[in-house]
């Protein structure tokens, strides 16, 4: 349960409060609106971005896009927390320099440079010295994105008549034939099998940007991962507040309770307190 003693994990609530604050997010944001009506907020340009996952291309064919603007949508890496520049010592005065620095650093990863270079970089155009070492611990975070996909399952019916025609469908979707042929043509989307450098539009350039670097590192929730949360009852009875919605609209609406500091608190209290629970129910012994 230390896991969720991590102070970062306030940084990140606090963060995303500032994000759904009324004065940047547009009207109805997490409380009235759904995807579909944000991704055509968007298309209707009354929006600069939105948070989304990779099925969004698909989806906004259907905003009235035009083949060129089409091409000059993208994904973003998740952005930084300020806070990373304190963790891993950068330099700087104040809050504005070593967010300067840190974003510096950001941009010399972007543009795959190595280490070395991004230090050189920093010297030069900051006049401020970094080390590889810290350099390296940014690039780590640069490299974390969220992957929905490790929650899903496929399954065979053990009473199925095609037992046999059902893996070998499994097979190619599988391949790398099906990921680059078939699931970029058509769900505008990567796997895990398709190559570094796809070429179908810019779009998918971007993913790979994200998902194919030597760095990136996913991330997710997949509780049948994992026999604590899948049997221990963690994200449904000892994770305070668990469902995102009801964060973000807690958040969004300034409920009582939904600050940083009340979420991250309430959390890692509940899980310290119920551990013996959590294991107890999961038949994990410590």
């Amino acid at each position: 349960y230390e896991v969720y003693d991590d102070i970062g994990i306030q940084y990140c609530f606090e963060a995303l409060k500032r994000v759904v604050n009324p004065d940047y997010a547009c009207n109805g944001t997490v409380t009235t609106i759904d995807h579909l009506q944000s991704e055509q907020i968007l298309a209707d340009g009354e929006a600069l971005i939105a948070a989304t996952g990779d099925w969004c291309y698909n989806e906004l064919i259907g905003c009235e896009y035009t083949p060129e603007e089409l091409e000059c949508i993208e994904m973003l890496p998740v952005p930084l927390l300020t806070e990373i520049a304190d963790q891993v010592g950068l330099p700087g005065a104040n809050r504005a320099e070593k967010d300067a620095c840190l974003s510096r650093i950001v941009r010399g990863v972007d543009n795959d440079l190595d280490d070395a270079a991004v230090v050189a970089d920093v010297a030069d155009t900051l006049h401020v010295t970094v080390t590889a070492e810290q350099v390296a611990k940014v690039r780590a975070a640069r490299g974390v994105y969220f992957d929905l996909g490790t929650a899903h399952q496929i399954l065979i019916p053990s009473y199925s008549d095609c037992i046999d025609g059902a893996k070998l469908f499994l097979r190619f979707i599988l391949s790398k034939d099906f990921a680059e042929n078939v699931y970029a043509e058509y769900a505008h989307a990567l796997t895990a099998n398709t190559q570094a450098n796809p070429t179908q539009s810019n779009y998918l350039k971007s993913l790979a940007r994200i998902s194919k670097k030597p760095y990136s590192n996913n991330v997710g929730f997949a509780d049948k991962l994992s026999a604590i949360r899948m049997n221990g009852g963690i994200g449904f009875a000892f994770e305070p507040y668990s469902h995102w919605i009801t964060i973000v609209k807690g958040m969004a609406l300034n409920e009582s309770g939904y600050t940083g500091e009340e979420i991250y608190t309430r959390v890692k209290n509940s899980m310290k307190n119920n551990w013996d629970t959590i294991l107890s129910s999961s038949g994990v012994v410590e």
